[in-house]
């Protein structure tokens, strides 16, 4: 697993972030069940951008694999963390044992279980894979203020008979179009594409565009501390290829008559993006 190195030294500030422009690290990150946020936030360097330029500091990306090695028994827990160059005796081995709810041992034994699961079938532990958690703001008076603007791209694709693909939300529960942040290396068209075969196993193209959804008083707060304001970038398209799949993002995967939409939790940001569609109203420019 590619992971963030920073050498605060009594010298000059040496950062390195992963860089996951490549295929490789986006799939590194995309199935542990945290979307493209990790990465999303390492690209654009949301918490170091204030040091760039500043005397004395150096940003490298690299897209060098750095990885640790977990070996699970019982309840006991060996990881072992590679350094570059080094083999694996070279390099510490921590002994952990299961001891109370959420600590070190439950927190590498659920990214073991996320793993094991993408290769085989079911968690060995029982955990499951981890799950990063949200909550959404929608014109919220008491809303936490936004600490990171992001890119993103949805996509509503509609079949031949009108029907809307929606996928349902592992960490909301709400149901949502497709959608994710943008990927360094890529158009935000493409990235509506390749979110929306990630996230319902749907592959489209591109018909049309809905519009831009910048609301600031939509506000996603998320569990591993950042605070994310609404920047959507809205397409249309239609389904050529897949079939409706379930995923670490989505436990429901179906294609809705817009008749029968009023049925589902939607939340109004969503809403306003279909109703905006099914009325005509678009492109949106907001």
């Amino acid at each position: 697993m590619s992971f963030v190195v920073a050498n605060f030294s009594a010298g000059p500030l040496k950062y390195v972030a992963t860089k996951i422009a490549t295929p490789t690290l986006k799939r590194a990150f995309v199935p542990r069940g945290i979307g493209n946020t990790l990465a999303a936030k390492i690209a654009s360097l949301t918490y170091y951008r204030s040091l760039l330029g500043k005397s004395g500091c150096e940003v490298r990306l690299h897209d060098t694999t750095l990885y640790t090695s977990l070996f699970l028994y019982d309840e006991n827990l060996l990881v072992n963390p590679h350094v570059w160059g080094c083999p694996a005796s070279a390099n510490p081995l921590l002994h952990l044992r299961q001891g109370t709810e959420g600590g070190w041992f439950d927190n590498y034994a659920q990214s073991f279980d996320a793993v094991w699961a993408a290769h085989g079938r079911g968690h060995p532990t029982g955990r499951g894979p981890p799950h990063m958690g949200r909550t959404e703001y929608y014109n919220d008076p008491d809303a936490p203020k936004a600490n990171t603007l992001i890119p993103a791209s949805n996509l509503l694709v509609v079949d031949d008979s009108g029907a809307i693909l929606l996928q349902r939300r592992r960490d909301t529960g709400q149901w949502a179009l497709p959608g994710g942040a943008q990927d360094i290396g890529e158009t935000a068209a493409e990235c509506a594409v390749r979110e929306c075969l990630e996230e319902t196993g749907i592959v489209a193209e591109i018909t049309g565009f809905l519009g831009v959804y910048t609301n600031p008083n939509h506000i996603v707060a998320y569990t591993d501390g950042e605070i994310r304001q609404q920047y959507e970038n809205t397409y249309i398209g239609r389904p050529v290829g897949g079939e409706p799949t379930i995923n670490d993002e989505a436990d429901s995967v179906r294609f809705v008559q817009p008749a029968d939409l009023d049925q589902y939790d939607i939340h109004a940001s969503m809403r306003q993006q279909i109703g905006d569609y099914l009325a005509g109203t678009y492109p949106y420019l907001g």
